[in-house]
C-alpha cells in the first residue's frame, strides 16, 4: 500500500514527493533569507490565521499534542524572524548579545522537547486504562465515534490476487453503515442499489429469484410502490430512489400499452438511469466511479457491436458524452482518444478472448484506479467506499466459475461472428451493471 510513512516503501510517488516537499522547503528557506518579512508574513500571520482552524480540526482528530507543536512552530518561527531582521539591523549588537539570543532559541527549543516529555508521561500514567479500551470493542468503537477521523487505517489489508476476503460485502455494510454520518450515509447506500435494481426488475418481471438482501430496499416497500403506482394512489413513504420510481412507473405503462421489450432493453433501460442517479453525485469521487464503470462497460459494447456489424446505438447505454460519442462517431478511437487516458489499454482488453484474463484485467484497471483515487485520502469518506469496491471484487471472484464462464465465452463468441442478437443480449446481460 502506498504511504508517506518514514519506514514503509512506497511507490515512486511516494518518493518523488518527498523530494518535491523537500525542493519547496529549500525555496521558502531561501525566501526568507532574502526577504525577512516573509518570515512574519508566512509564519507568524499566516499561523496565527489558522490557529482556529488546527484547534476545530486538529484537537478532535488525535488530541492537544499536535496543536501544541503547531503553536509552539509559529513562536519559535517569530522568535527566529525577529533575531534574524535584529541581526540584519544591529550586527554589532547582535554579536555582542549573540549568546543570549541563542538561549532565547534553545529556550523554545525546550518548550517544544518538554511538550513531548509531557505528553509521554500522560501516556504513561494512563496506560491502564489505554490497554483495556484496546481490549474492550465498545470502547473502541466509542473512540471512533467521538473523532472525527474514521479507524479505516484499522481494516485489514485487501489485494486482488491474494484471494482473501477479510469482510464480505454484507457483512462491511452492516458494520459500517451505522458509523457514517448522516452525509456520507446515502453515498455510501448509492453502491448498494445495484443490488435494488436486480431486485425491482426481477419482481416486476415475476422472476422466480431470491431477494438480495445486500439491497437497501425491502420487498415489502417495493411491492407496497408498484401497488401504488397501479392503482394510481398516492406513494408510500419508502427507501426507493426517485430513479427507481420512475422506471417501474415506466415499466407499467409499456407493458399497459402493450408493447413488448425484451429483458436485456428493459436492463440498459434501468442501468442508463441508475448511472445518472450515482454521476449526479455531490462527491466528485463516487461520481467519477460510476463515470468510469459505464465508460468502460460501454466502450467494450461498442468494439464488439462494430466488430460484428451491429448497431452501436441499440446496445451502448446512454448517461453522458462518452456514451453518445460510442453511439455515433466512425473514428477509431470514437473521438475518444484525449478524453480517455485508459482508452488503449481498454481496447487491449477488448481484444483478450480469454474471458477470465479479460474480467481480471479489467479489475486491475479498476483496482490500479482506486489506489489512484485514493492515495492522499487514507481518512476520507472515498477510502471506505474504495474499500467496500474492493471487497466487492474480491467477493466476485471468490465465487466465479471458471470453467463455466470459459464455456459461455467461447459459445457467444462463435454466435456473434454469425450476427445472433440473441446472443449479443446474453452478452450484454452478463457485462452490463
Amino acid at each position: 500500500m502506498d504511504s508517506l510513512f518514514l519506514w514503509e516503501l512506497g511507490s515512486p510517488g511516494v518518493y518523488l514527493i518527498w523530494l518535491a516537499v523537500f525542493g519547496a522547503q529549500v525555496v521558502v528557506a531561501e525566501v526568507n533569507r532574502r526577504w525577512s518579512w516573509t518570515v512574519f508574513a508566512l509564519w507568524t500571520v499566516g499561523g496565527i490565521a489558522l490557529m482556529p482552524y488546527a484547534w476545530i480540526h486538529g484537537t478532535p482528530m488525535v488530541g492537544w499534542f499536535p496543536f501544541g507543536k503547531y503553536a509552539i512552530m509559529v513562536l519559535t518561527a517569530t522568535m527566529t524572524g525577529a533575531v534574524l531582521v535584529y541581526a540584519k539591523r544591529r550586527p554589532v549588537e547582535a554579536h555582542r548579545y549573540a549568546i543570549w539570543l541563542g538561549v532565547a532559541l534553545w529556550i523554545g527549543l525546550a518548550v517544544n522537547i518538554m511538550e513531548a516529555n509531557v505528553r509521554d508521561l500522560t501516556i504513561f500514567f494512563n496506560a491502564d486504562s489505554y490497554y483495556s479500551c484496546g481490549a474492550d470493542w465498545q470502547c473502541l468503537k466509542h473512540v471512533n465515534d467521538t473523532h472525527t477521523i474514521d479507524m479505516i487505517a484499522g481494516l485489514p489489508e485487501v489485494a486482488l490476487d491474494d484471494g482473501r476476503r477479510p469482510y464480505t460485502v454484507a457483512d462491511f455494510k452492516a458494520e459500517v453503515m451505522p458509523m457514517l454520518s448522516a452525509t456520507d450515509r446515502p453515498l455510501f447506500s448509492c453502491f448498494f442499489l445495484q443490488y435494488d435494481n436486480r431486485n425491482v426488475l426481477s419482481m416486476l418481471q415475476h422472476a422466480e429469484t431470491a431477494w438480495d438482501a445486500r439491497g437497501t430496499v425491502t420487498r415489502d416497500d417495493a411491492e407496497a410502490v408498484l401497488t401504488a403506482l397501479k392503482t394510481e394512489e398516492a406513494l408510500p413513504r419508502t427507501s426507493l430512489p426517485a430513479y427507481l420510481v420512475d422506471f417501474m412507473r415506466e415499466y407499467l405503462q409499456v407493458a399497459e400499452e402493450g408493447r413488448e421489450m425484451d429483458a436485456v432493453m428493459w436492463q440498459d433501460r434501468l442501468s442508463a438511469r441508475y448511472f445518472r442517479y450515482a454521476m449526479g453525485s455531490k462527491n466528485a469521487f463516487v461520481s467519477a466511479w460510476y463515470e468510469l464503470n459505464l465508460n468502460m462497460a460501454n466502450v467494450l459494447t461498442a468494439i464488439t457491436c462494430r466488430k460484428h456489424g451491429l448497431d452501436r446505438a441499440e446496445y451502448v447505454v446512454p448517461g453522458n458524452e462518452t456514451a453518445e460519442l460510442l453511439r455515433t462517431s466512425n473514428a477509431r478511437d470514437f473521438g475518444l482518444g484525449e478524453s480517455l487516458d485508459y482508452l488503449p489499454e481498454l481496447m487491449r482488453v477488448a481484444e483478450e478472448t480469454d474471458l477470465l484474463m479479460r474480467e481480471r484485467r479489467l479489475d486491475v484497471m479498476k483496482w490500479n484506479w482506486l489506489e489512484e483515487e485514493t492515495f492522499f485520502r487514507t481518512f476520507d469518506f472515498e477510502s471506505v467506499f474504495a474499500y467496500l469496491l474492493r471487497l466487492e471484487m474480491l467477493e466476485r471472484w471468490a465465487t466465479l466459475d471458471a470453467a463455466a464462464g470459459e464455456k459461455t465465452f467461447r459459445s457467444m463468441v462463435g454466435a456473434l461472428k454469425k450476427g445472433s442478437a440473441a446472443v449479443l443480449d446474453e452478452f450484454k446481460r452478463n457485462h452490463t451493471k
